[in-house]
């Protein structure tokens, strides 16, 4: 029975200029510019996600050989929550804030 070489993890830096050449050839140069209005939602060496709007796009490094794949989709349940929860928490807060004006006369 011969021995399988132990095979060799990729790199963390070299994964992530794989991964950063994988993003801009997806979504164009300017991705990462503020106007673009893509939010880096997790990123490390070897993943990313990605989202503008109501879109997610994936992109995950594979260890080995260093092939990419990229998945796109709507956003999930938990971040559907986190945008109403968000929301619900900006009219609490500015509700709040126009009692303590009117209780102080300000209004």
């Amino acid at each position: 029975m011969t021995e399988q070489p132990e095979p060799q993890v990729i790199p963390a830096d070299e994964a992530k200029a794989i991964l950063h050449a994988a993003i801009t050839d997806e979504l164009g140069a300017g991705w990462d510019d503020a106007d673009s209005n893509w939010v880096i939602v997790t990123n490390t060496a070897y993943m990313a996600r990605l989202n503008k709007g109501r879109v997610n796009v994936d992109f995950h490094v594979n260890y080995f050989d260093g092939e990419v794949t990229i998945e796109t989709g709507e956003i999930d349940h938990g971040q559907e929550t986190g945008r109403i929860f968000a929301w619900m928490m900006l009219g609490l807060f500015v509700a709040l804030v126009l009692m303590v004006a009117q209780a102080l006369g300000l209004l």
